[in-house]
């Protein structure tokens, strides 16, 4: 676990619902991390296993960044 990187947990899960053992038959990774600016815990679910936590929480907010400009975008 990195250290100071706002990192609360990264853990190996697997869905247990009635209807997902047929859909998601594979372990998922649940990151939880802190953002300071709006004083709350995100919580990331993913398939990738060998990124870092934080590699995977970057990707996630460059990818909200992105789906909030396209949202922008088509407005005008």
């Amino acid at each position: 676990m990195p250290r100071n990187r706002h990192v609360v947990s990264d853990r190996i899960i697997r869905l247990t619902g009635v209807d997902t053992r047929d859909t998601c038959d594979f372990y998922l990774r649940r990151i939880e991390v802190w953002n300071q600016e709006e004083n709350e815990i995100l919580v990331f679910l993913t398939n990738h296993m060998k990124l870092g936590s934080i590699t995977i929480a970057a990707i996630y907010r460059d990818r909200w960044q992105i789906e909030i400009f396209l949202k922008r975008s088509n407005r005008t």
